[in-house]
């Protein structure tokens, strides 16, 4: 069943206005008041990026060598990994993917 035109021009301007609002700050380094959650995420696609990629271990090294992680499923962790291993090291691709599920969460 098609969706009508005017749900479907609804759900644009939905996503279209999530993504506007989450633009501010997009470049800023993972220094603001999410620091914490930022960087763990952050640090686990990086480990898998060094590490092989191994979906179901991820691993953290804030406190000094890697150590496997217990954290919730890592499909984000893992999305950023991808990411990470076509772009390179950059903290705007976290926060891009962040403003993409957020925004698709918003609908």
């Amino acid at each position: 069943m098609p969706i009508p035109k005017c749900t479907a021009r609804c759900i644009v301007v939905i996503v279209l206005w999530s993504a506007l609002v989450h633009l501010p700050g997009i470049t800023s380094p993972l220094l603001d008041y999410h620091a914490y959650r930022q960087c763990f995420t952050a640090a686990i696609a990086r480990n898998y990026v060094r590490h092989g990629m191994a979906f179901l271990n991820p691993e953290v090294d804030m406190a000094g060598p890697s150590v496997r992680a217990g954290i919730e499923f890592p499909i984000y962790s893992y999305l950023l990994a991808l990411l990470f291993k076509l772009f390179g090291f950059r903290d705007i691709l976290g926060r891009l993917l962040s403003c993409f599920f957020a925004s698709w969460g918003a609908v």
